[in-house]
């Protein structure tokens, strides 16, 4: 892609041969050299100290040609862009479109269902997998062998398993002397995992392998969807959520886990990243007397928006499927069961999602370059 470049003041204006026309500022071009003295020739990490660049730093000369950008510097410091990966960087309309999420509710009818062996053993299988559960935020694996530790065998398979207060691997039976009351039999209601970590676990694997008892269906409501719902029918209530922290706390003989945090997190754009949810482990409220209202008023019109059944999936997992959610933004939860009717055993495992979307990154770059060879 060739391109033409005009010089300004503080800028450099590109027309690249498609018609695009966009200005890069002298310092982000002298920041981002590709030279080996700036950049790591096989590391591809910085070694150009960024605080060192002045800030007024300009071109001595520039040219554009067919294959890209030539700048000299003042310095006499020379830099090359090739045209392609400068045309991918423009930033002068606003950051690169990301991903959105695909937001749901119960029309969707049930979670996305994808075959184990064929993630376990061809690449573009895991590709589609991996890129429905970053859009919708859950999936369902199904023909899991139904054997203890292939949760942990399978997250491994994408990448790794983050161990927390519970182990690497966590059994979920009937156990009402349990610290956890997933490991009772009455309904558990809609939440998020692990709430008292200051950064829970982005993603949960949960692995049935016995499934002979009556009841417990598996339900699953998509918290971003709801939360953009309260946002925009009750801004004041989605403020409130936003900005109040509040306790998590998990405990047991051997650990002792908290976090106080606002139930909704956003990153530097606005956009919502994390949801917590989790009514059982939610401590007294410990927050400004003028706040306490307005809380319980926010907390209590939300969780009424994620019981609603539009909202919800309800299912039944069995034998040999593995729920994958997005601990971030999914909450989970199950009707209640009666455990004299049959055995019940899950595992679960938890990852990141970073490391998650990584390797979807690495498996859409191998598509890509193999559709561009053939």
């Amino acid at each position: 892609m060739s391109l033409t470049v005009a010089q300004n003041e503080t800028t450099l204006a590109v027309t690249f041969a498609d018609g695009t026309a966009s200005a890069f500022h002298h310092i982000w071009l002298r920041d981002n050299c590709r030279c080996s003295a700036c950049l790591h020739p096989t590391m591809g990490e910085r070694i150009l100290d960024t605080a060192a660049i002045p800030l007024d730093i300009a071109p001595a000369a520039v040219a554009g040609d067919a294959m890209g950008l030539s700048i000299t510097w003042s310095d006499g410091h020379e830099t090359r862009f090739d045209a392609d990966w400068l045309h991918a960087r423009r930033y002068d309309d606003g950051p690169r479109a990301r991903p959105e999420p695909v937001l749901w509710d119960s029309s969707a009818g049930s979670p996305g269902r994808f075959d184990h062996d064929s993630i376990m053993t061809d690449p573009d299988a895991m590709r589609g997998f991996l890129g429905h559960w970053r859009d919708h935020g859950c999936a369902v694996v199904g023909n899991t062998p139904a054997v203890p530790g292939e949760v942990e065998r399978f997250a491994n398979r994408i990448a790794y398993v983050r161990e927390v207060n519970f182990g690497r691997v966590h059994d979920v039976l009937d156990d009402p002397s349990s610290y956890n009351v997933a490991s009772t039999a009455g309904a558990l209601k809609l939440h998020t995992d692990l709430t008292s970590y200051s950064w829970p676990p982005s993603a949960q694997l949960l692995h049935c392998i016995v499934h002979d008892a009556t009841g417990a269906d598996s339900i699953l409501v998509d918290g971003w969807q709801v939360a953009a719902r309260l946002k925009a029918e009750d801004p004041s209530a989605y403020e409130t959520l936003s900005h109040v922290a509040v306790t998590f706390r998990h405990y047991d003989d051997n650990n002792h886990v908290s976090a106080r945090a606002p139930m909704l997190l956003h990153d530097g754009e606005g956009r919502l990243t994390l949801l917590r949810m989790s009514p059982q482990t939610l401590l007294p409220l410990d927050i400004p007397p003028d706040e306490v209202e307005p809380f319980y008023r926010a907390y209590q019109k939300f969780a009424r928006m994620l019981q609603e059944p539009a909202n919800q999936l309800k299912f039944r997992l069995r034998a040999g499927d593995m729920m994958c959610v997005h601990n971030h933004r999914v909450l989970h939860g199950r009707t209640a069961y009666d455990p004299s009717s049959g055995a019940r055993h899950l595992q679960d495992a938890y990852m990141e999602f970073d490391d998650i979307l990584g390797r979807l990154k690495i498996l859409e770059d191998r598509a890509r370059t193999a559709r561009d060879v053939a």
